[in-house]
C-alpha cells in the first residue's frame, strides 16, 4: 500500500481542504494545474530512485491513484505502483486506506504497510473510468472492458459489439448498469483491435496546434483545416503499420479522437459537447511524399492501409473532466518525439464539432481526430522519418497507449 503525506505535499493545508479543493474546483484549468503540481511533487519525492521510471509512468500511475469524490473526498494513493515488490495491490473501492495522514514527512512510499495505521474514509463515486475495448483476431473481435484491476472482461453477454448504437444514451446507461464482477475475465493477452466497430468516417484536423504549424513553417489557420482519412486505413493499437510500396517518408501524429455519439448537423458550440460520446487515441500516420509531392493530396498521404491505429480504449466522455487538459506524447524506439497538451489546441473539441457539423452531417460512430502537437518527423531538420523495424508508441492521459511496429510491405 503506497502512502504519501498529502498534508506535507500541500505545505500545511489540511488534507480535507486539499481534497475539497480538488473535487469542488469549478475551474478545470485551476484543478489541472494543482493536479500537475501534485504529480510533479510526488514524482520527485516518491519514486524511490526507481531506474527507468519516466514521467509518463508517473502520470499513468497517478491517474489510477487519485480519486475525486463529491461529498467525502479523499485522495487515494493505493495504486501508485501497480506491481510492488511485496505483491500487494492498492485499494480499488469506495473504502480505502488513502494516506490522508498527518505527521512527519515520509522519504518514500511505504508499500504493504499495515492498514490499521491509517483511517479508512468512505467515498461516494465511481473510482475508475469506463474503458471499452474490442479484443480478438482481426475481423472477429469481441466486446470487452478493462476493469478497475486492469483485467480484461468479456461483454458478449451484454452487447454483441462496441458499435455506434452502444454509444447512445440508452446504450451507455445499459453498460453502466453492468456489474463488472459478473463479466467473465478474459485469460491471456489477446490482441486489442480498434475499440469501436462501424466507424462511419474519420474527420481529421490539420495544423491545430500552434507549435506544429510553426515547425512546418505554415501560417496559423483562421478556420479549422479538414480532411477525411479513409476507413480502410483503420488499424488496431498494437497492429503493425505497413510501409506502402514507394512510401519512404513515414511519419506519426498523436491525436485526441473525439467519438460522436449523437447525430449532429449545424449544432452550436453551446450544444456541441452533447454529441460527443467518448475519446480515444488516434495515430494520424502519414506518408509525406504522397501528401505533398507528385501531385499529392492530404487524403492520399493519410489513407494507406494500416495508417490509422485507434485505441486501445474508448473512454466515455463523462469520465474526462476536460478534454482541453490532456497530456499527449509519442516515442520512437523509446526516444521522446512529441510531448504536448490539448490545452494548446487552436480550435477546441467543442469548436471543432460545431464547425464540422456546418459542412457535413456527423453520425454516431464518426471520429474527429483533433490534430497533433510539434515533434513530427517531417518538422525536424533534417526530417527523421520512421523506417521498417521502428516501434512507435504514443498515448494520452487517461486514454491508454498504443505500440505499433512499422513493417515493410510486400
Amino acid at each position: 500500500m503506497a502512502v504519501i503525506d498529502w498534508q506535507i505535499a500541500f505545505r500545511g493545508r489540511g488534507a480535507f481542504d486539499v481534497a475539497y479543493f480538488l473535487s469542488g474546483c469549478l475551474d478545470p484549468a485551476v484543478r489541472r494545474a494543482e493536479e500537475m503540481r501534485l504529480l510533479r511533487l510526488w514524482y520527485e519525492l516518491a519514486t524511490g530512485g526507481r531506474p527507468n521510471y519516466t514521467f509518463e509512468d508517473a502520470l499513468l500511475d497517478y491517474r489510477r491513484a487519485v480519486l475525486y469524490c463529491h461529498v467525502y473526498t479523499v485522495i487515494a494513493t493505493g495504486f501508485l505502483n501497480p506491481s510492488n515488490e511485496r505483491g500487494h495491490r492498492g485499494a480499488r473501492c469506495g473504502r480505502t486506506d488513502a494516506g490522508l495522514i498527518s505527521g512527519a514527512p515520509r522519504d518514500a512510499p511505504d508499500f504493504g504497510h499495515a492498514h490499521v495505521d491509517y483511517s479508512p474514509i468512505t467515498c461516494d463515486r465511481r473510482a475508475y473510468a469506463m474503458k471499452l475495448v474490442r479484443y480478438g483476431r482481426p475481423g472477429a473481435e469481441k466486446p470487452g472492458l478493462i476493469d478497475e484491476n486492469g483485467a480484461l472482461r468479456d461483454l458478449s453477454r451484454v452487447v454483441r459489439d462496441i458499435t455506434p448504437a452502444v454509444l447512445s444514451s440508452a446504450g451507455l446507461k445499459k453498460l453502466r448498469a453492468v456489474k463488472t464482477s459478473r463479466c467473465p475475465v478474459v485469460r491471456g493477452r489477446p490482441r486489442l483491435g480498434c475499440p469501436l466497430a462501424g466507424i462511419g468516417k474519420v474527420v481529421c484536423i490539420g495544423l491545430n496546434y500552434t507549435d506544429h504549424a510553426h515547425e512546418v513553417n505554415l501560417p496559423l489557420p483562421t478556420e479549422p483545416l479538414l480532411f477525411i482519412k479513409a476507413n480502410s486505413s483503420i488499424n488496431g493499437p498494437t497492429d503493425p503499420i505497413v510501409q506502402p510500396r514507394e512510401g519512404f517518408k513515414l511519419d506519426y501524429e498523436v491525436e485526441l479522437g473525439a467519438v460522436i455519439g449523437r447525430d449532429a448537423l449545424n449544432v452550436s458550440e453551446t450544444d456541441a459537447m452533447k454529441h460527443v460520446a467518448g475519446y480515444c487515441v488516434v495515430d494520424d500516420f502519414s506518408e509525406r511524399a504522397f501528401q505533398m509531392e507528385h501531385g499529392g493530396t492530404t487524403t492520399k498521404g493519410k489513407s494507406c492501409d494500416t495508417f490509422a491505429p485507434i485505441g486501445p480504449w474508448l473512454v466515455t466522455a463523462d469520465e474526462i473532466d476536460d478534454p482541453q487538459g490532456l497530456e499527449v506524447w509519442t516515442t520512437v524506439n523509446g526516444e521522446s518525439r512529441q510531448r504536448g497538451n490539448t490545452k494548446n489546441m487552436i480550435f477546441s473539441v467543442r469548436q471543432l464539432v460545431a464547425y464540422v457539423s456546418r459542412f457535413m452531417s456527423l453520425r454516431a460512430g464518426d471520429i474527429i481526430s483533433t490534430g497533433t502537437p510539434a515533434g513530427v518527423a517531417h518538422g525536424m531538420k533534417p526530417p527523421r522519418y520512421v523506417q521498417p523495424g521502428d516501434v512507435v508508441e504514443m498515448g494520452i492521459t487517461g486514454l491508454g497507449a498504443q505500440k505499433n511496429r512499422v513493417v515493410k510491405g510486400r
